[in-house]
């Protein structure tokens, strides 16, 4: 993953996703006043914290809680510590979890094995590098700057201007927005407009009209004045998911990633 990626994209841990839906639902909840207490409770200072991996059950922020402790934990179809034999979209070795040391700090590594339909973390915003994808409720998109020429032509070999025909017209050298769609078919939107909200209402540019995983104003896809551009999640119900080689959490952090269609939640630490 390159350093500008990296420095550029906010993961969103489950805390952050847990406070969104409880802004949505809009539940009042009373404070209780608690005695503070005189002490911390005790947790270790000399080993690294212990990293907590949730596998979360169908249509659920829970599931199954496993506790890594070893050095490198492996999740794949048929290979690993975790296998994931029912999901065809999950590769025999998809990604490992590893503990590596940062001068004397801990810190956790998730990385991509190379599989074949990748590793996605939920983030609250990221700046989109070209070729960079994204999940949003059932749709799989991906930005596309447009290719600059390397090499001009001499002026005395261009061609004089004229009209040419619907055919042999070229192609507006904007960014692009491509939805990958089932059966290797694309669905492209030129990216004309500084901003598009991406959604299921009916005022979003990028409309996914029945997908009823997607929020109505779910993301903004936004360039800056600097001409970069970015997504940023709009506190909705499924999130943004980023196309990420790896990612990297410090102790008393957390993050949620996806493989397939199974999801994750990971915290290392309290």
């Amino acid at each position: 993953m390159s350093e500008t990626l990296t420095r550029h994209t906010l993961l969103e841990s489950s805390d952050e996703t847990a406070q969104a839906q409880a802004d949505i639902q809009t539940v009042t909840h009373v404070a209780k006043s608690e005695p503070t207490p005189d002490a911390v409770l005790f947790r270790p200072s000399q080993r690294p914290p212990i990293a907590i991996l949730t596998v979360c059950d169908d249509g659920k922020r829970t599931g199954e809680s496993i506790r890594i402790r070893k050095n490198a934990f492996q999740i794949g179809r048929s290979e690993g510590d975790l296998c994931l034999a029912h999901d065809d979209l999950v590769s025999a070795r998809h990604v490992v979890i590893t503990k590596q040391l940062n001068g004397q700090s801990p810190r956790l590594v998730i990385e991509d094995l190379e599989s074949r339909n990748g590793l996605y973390f939920k983030v609250r915003k990221a700046r989109l590098e070209n070729q960079a994808e994204f999940l949003i409720g059932g749709g799989k998109y991906r930005f596309e700057l447009p290719q600059e020429d390397s090499v001009d032509e001499p002026p005395h070999r261009k061609p004089v201007v004229e009209t040419l025909p619907f055919e042999t017209m070229p192609e507006i050298a904007a960014p692009a927005l491509v939805e990958l769609l089932a059966g290797g078919k694309t669905s492209t939107t030129l990216l004309l407009e500084p901003e598009y909200w991406i959604g299921r209402g009916e005022t979003c540019r990028i409309r996914r009209k029945s997908d009823i995983f997607t929020s109505k104003k779910h993301a903004l896809l936004r360039c800056s004045k600097s001409g970069n551009w970015s997504i940023k999640n709009n506190k909705s119900v499924n999130g943004v998911w980023l196309k990420m080689p790896k990612a990297t959490l410090e102790p008393g952090q957390n993050c949620e990633f996806r493989i397939g269609e199974q999801l994750f939640h990971l915290k290392f630490g309290v």
